[in-house]
């Protein structure tokens, strides 16, 4: 599911402005922490977006009613950032496999988020297979332990970009193939990663 408008773009630069201020008064070492856990106890903005009604009426068209939200990242690429995320299926790290379509991730774009900037990309209905995962070490990857798939010439033509106007979201189910490719844009990229 994309392109969800979930909150215009004055909450979107309001959210903006609040993470940049954080940024000049942070560390290194404490950006570590943020980004990659539980962000919505840490940030008043990343709470209240994980009761966002809009957000929760979508989730519980997927899953049901009874959900919760069990984590949250901030995936931050500033402008001509290097960063990006391998591709790879969140599941096999999960370790969510007796529940596998009762997991999903909500991607809120707090900024645009374009292919320049190094949008969000998927492999429609990856959900359905199993991916072999090896883990490479790159300064660069965002993801902790650079766990990557690599896809055939086939795979890699039918990946989507998912382009979303700050403010929107899209939702994609726990097993799906994705990641993002580096900023070589002037603007950062800005993605908030709920999982339900």
């Amino acid at each position: 599911v994309s392109n969800l408008t979930i909150f215009d773009e004055k909450e979107a630069d309001e959210i903006n402005y609040s993470y940049h201020e954080f940024l000049k008064t942070c560390n290194k070492r404490s950006l570590l922490v943020e980004h990659k856990s539980k962000t919505h106890l840490f940030f008043e903005w990343a709470n209240k977006l994980i009761y966002n009604d809009k957000i929760i009426d979508n989730v519980s068209k997927i899953l049901g009613s009874d959900i919760y939200c069990w984590n949250s990242l901030i995936f931050y690429k500033p402008p001509f950032s290097k960063s990006f995320v391998s591709m790879h299926q969140d599941q096999h790290y999960w370790g969510t496999k007796d529940k596998e379509d009762n997991v999903l991730t909500v991607q809120v774009a707090i900024s645009n988020s374009n292919i320049k900037n190094g949008c969000l990309k998927i492999l429609s209905k990856s959900h359905k297979s199993k991916f072999i995962h090896e883990d490479y070490s790159n300064r660069d990857n965002m993801l902790a332990r650079g766990q990557t798939v690599f896809l055939k010439k086939n795979e890699k033509s039918r990946m989507k970009n998912m382009i979303l106007s700050k403010g929107q979201c899209c939702i994609f189910h726990g097993n799906i193939v994705h990641g993002s490719m580096a900023n070589t844009s002037n603007e950062p990229r800005f993605l908030f990663s709920i999982r339900y």
